[in-house]
């Protein structure tokens, strides 16, 4: 009977160990994304995109097409970064990289750091502070909100579904020199997101409509 009480016992021990190392297992195993951030935002050596940007002003408008192409693949302080060139203006780059469901972006000729661009597994409809600029006559703050996951968009390049759509606000506190003040100015940036695609719209809008910028999607070619 002893011996039956004792093994029992071993069993019983043994039976709860191995559930807490599997709730252990469970609780160190982290979520999948549930948006990638390679899908909507390819970083492709060789992929071009062609957009229609329209702008306004109280000085005037101004209307423009040009494309842009990942022209290369560098390595930078140990980090892989894809160079995003824009045809319109001459000699001009941009650095992006994938680290998770999180793009980075760099400019090409500056020694700044990188600044996380999009974060791509946000919860929907949260604000989320990004980072802070701080200069010696101007503070920037940057925040980003995820509005939708399954947006339907139409531009010249077609219809795009399931998109998501991103809010990033810059509260820009500044001396403006022209005034003699210190102002405030608010910068309202509008992402659309095509899975497979990437960006397919863009809206930038500076102090409630005072300048303003719609680039679209005209057309695309990604080869993996």
């Amino acid at each position: 009977m002893k011996k039956f009480i004792c093994l029992s016992v071993i069993f019983i021990v043994l039976l709860c160990t191995g559930c807490i190392f599997s709730n252990d297992k469970k609780k160190e195993e982290k979520p999948k994304p549930e948006y990638s951030a390679e899908e909507y935002f390819p970083l492709i050596v060789g992929a071009t995109w062609e957009y229609k940007e329209t702008s306004h002003s109280k000085y005037g408008n101004d209307i423009k097409d040009y494309y842009e192409i990942i022209s290369s693949k560098e390595i930078i302080d140990g980090k892989t970064y894809y160079s995003r060139n824009r045809s319109d203006v001459n000699g001009y780059k941009e650095y992006y990289r994938i680290s998770g469901d999180i793009i980075y972006f760099k400019y090409a000729y500056s020694d700044e750091d990188e600044f996380l661009k999009w974060n791509f597994n946000l919860p929907v409809g949260e604000i989320h502070h990004l980072y802070k600029i701080k200069g010696n006559n101007y503070t920037d703050n940057y925040f980003q909100t995820l509005v939708s996951t399954d947006a339907t968009i139409i531009v010249s390049a077609g219809i795009f579904q399931k998109c998501l759509v991103f809010e990033t606000k810059c509260i820009s506190e500044f001396f403006y020199s022209y005034e003699d003040k210190w102002v405030i100015w608010t910068h309202l940036k509008t992402y659309w997101f095509a899975p497979g695609v990437g960006l397919v719209k863009h809206t930038y809008n500076r102090n409630f409509g005072e300048f303003t910028v719609v680039k679209m999607l005209l057309s695309y070619s990604i080869k993996n």
